[in-house]
C-alpha cells in the first residue's frame, strides 16, 4: 500500500498588517512591494507589463521556462 500525502501549497491570505508587522519584525527588515499598490496601481501596472518596451516579464518568463 503506497502512503499518499497531500500539501497545501496555497498561502494564508494575510492582512497587509499582518505582512508588514511580519517583515520588520525579521532581522532583515522587508515589505513585500505589493503593499505599495493599490488596485488602481496595480491595474496600471499590469498595462504596463503588456507593453513590448517594458521587456523584464517577458524575459524572465523565458529564463524560467529554460528551468
Amino acid at each position: 500500500m503506497s502512503k499518499v500525502t497531500f500539501h497545501h501549497y496555497k498561502p494564508a491570505t494575510l492582512s497587509i498588517r499582518d505582512v508588514v508587522i511580519g517583515g520588520l519584525s525579521r532581522r532583515q527588515k522587508s515589505i513585500p512591494p505589493k503593499c505599495f499598490y493599490d488596485q488602481r496601481g496595480s491595474t496600471l501596472f499590469e498595462k504596463i507589463c503588456e507593453h513590448p518596451e517594458y521587456y523584464p516579464p517577458s524575459v524572465e518568463r523565458r529564463i524560467l521556462a529554460r528551468w
